[in-house]
């Protein structure tokens, strides 16, 4: 009598995932663009005596004078990031542009460091805008020390 109460369970639950099986709608599946290939705007990593907080803010305000749709900053702990575009900006012929900054608080300085996506031979300009949009005013080192491989630099997904 147990088993037949058993069995009889068994095939109702196999019954019950089968019949959802069947109906079940397909996964839905979020349509990612092709990333552009992405270069830093300078080969070495920028500091300022700036807060963190206003450097994010100034790189903001940044990207949206320059025609990113606005995008507020993310912040984990003593690192800062923005992401905006992919977007059309005039004078890039009409190629979808993506920009980022990362920035972390060491110390008494923020260190900072910009990146572009433009399709094409137009990034110095691009990161050039950028710069003068954001005044920050950050000095570099003159040779690298190894922080500009750094692991805070990747892109986020």
């Amino acid at each position: 009598m147990r088993i037949a109460s058993s069995l009889a369970v068994f095939a109702a639950i196999s019954l019950g995932v089968s019949v959802y099986a069947c109906n079940a709608s397909p996964p839905k599946v979020a349509v990612v663009p092709v990333s552009l290939d992405e270069e830093h705007c300078w080969w070495a990593v920028y500091r300022t005596s700036l807060p963190l907080d206003t450097v994010a803010d100034r790189f903001a305000r940044a990207f949206t004078s320059i025609g990113f749709a606005p995008s507020a900053p993310s912040q984990v702990g003593d690192t800062a990031w923005i992401n905006v575009g992919p977007s059309r900006l005039p004078g890039y012929e009409g190629r979808p542009i993506e920009a980022r900054m990362v920035a972390y608080r060491a110390g008494d300085s923020t260190h900072f460091r910009t990146f572009v996506a433009t399709g094409a031979s137009q990034a110095i300009e691009l990161c050039q805008q950028i710069s003068r949009a954001a005044p920050v005013g950050g000095v570099t080192l003159r040779e690298p020390d190894g922080e500009e491989k750094l692991s805070v630099w990747r892109r986020r997904p």
